[in-house]
């Protein structure tokens, strides 16, 4: 007989580079919340910079981030591209507690081990982290006549994570 040993590769010292770079963002209109979703930091200088998507701030004109510590900021709005689904808001740099470091795609294999952090379901679930592979470095997908090439996993992603980094195990978002 034998025995076979299956060890459980951890991936909390990855998780700890990029989870406190990661954020809760919720958008406004007229003062009453219309949609929320994830987002992460991956710049700072005289403003600290956050990543997500267009869906998830579209028809908003105030948007607010919750940060890992609980704390909530306002946000501004500099840019978005409905084409590409991905917006840039700001933050005061003083509240930036992490800044995300950005992987090569070049790199990545199917079946590489990656991991998601964010919100799904709302903020009440902030911080949550899944777990999966590459499935396909090149799946082209194609929405209201857009054609685009997107990494495929199968880490489970939810209503909410949008936005959201997709992150290899050296805690980089790829």
């Amino acid at each position: 007989r034998y025995k076979t040993i299956v060890n459980e590769t951890g991936i909390e010292e990855s998780i700890k580079n990029v989870y406190d770079a990661v954020v809760t963002v919720k958008s406004y209109f007229n003062d009453q919340k219309i949609g929320s979703g994830s987002g992460f930091i991956y710049k700072q200088d005289d403003k600290g910079y956050i990543l997500t998507n267009n869906h998830v701030i579209d028809n908003s004109n105030r948007y607010e981030v919750i940060l890992s510590n609980g704390e909530t900021v306002n946000a501004e709005l500099l840019g978005k591209d409905e084409y590409s689904d991905i917006a840039v808001l700001a933050i005061d740099k003083d509240k930036v507690p992490k800044v995300a470091t950005l992987g090569d795609n070049d790199l990545i294999e199917v079946g590489n081990t990656v991991f998601t952090v964010g919100s799904p379901m709302g903020e009440e679930y902030s911080g949550s982290v899944t777990r999966g592979i590459i499935s396909s470095k090149e799946r082209t997908v194609e929405t209201d006549n857009i054609v685009t090439t997107v990494i495929q996993t199968d880490a489970s992603i939810n209503p909410g994570n949008s936005g959201g980094p997709l992150v290899n195990l050296a805690g980089e978002v790829i």
